[in-house]
């Protein structure tokens, strides 16, 4: 009974940290992306096309830059699992890796996309 108690803690506590991060990642990207916007037009930025290239440049570095962070995560958790010979944990890692390639991908090919 008391293992259950402490598993339901540890799962309200974890979704209680997920939810935190996430809001906090939220409040961290609109802050960057309201100051890149208010700076764009700083540099020799003329017309509304280039204060909007600038400012998907900005976007598309950091998307790059969390795709090679969930690359890495990924990495690290799939070593972990084949230490530990844990199935579960090497699925969840290449799931990390593919979606931090996507990510990456997008973010490096943006102009591709647009």
């Amino acid at each position: 009974m008391k293992k259950l108690k402490m598993k339901k803690m540890r799962k309200t506590v974890k979704s209680k940290l997920k939810d935190l991060y996430v809001k906090l990642s939220l409040a961290v990207f609109f802050a960057i992306t309201n100051l890149q916007l208010a700076y764009a037009d700083e540099a020799t930025a003329t017309g509304a096309d280039a204060k909007y290239n600038t400012v998907m440049g900005f976007i598309a570095g950091w998307v790059a830059k969390g795709g090679a962070a969930l690359i890495f995560i990924g990495v690290v958790e799939y070593a972990y699992g084949h230490i530990k010979d844990r199935p579960d944990a090497k699925a969840q890692a290449t799931n990390f890796i593919i979606g931090g390639c996507i990510a990456f991908a997008a973010g490096v090919g943006y102009t591709a996309f647009l």
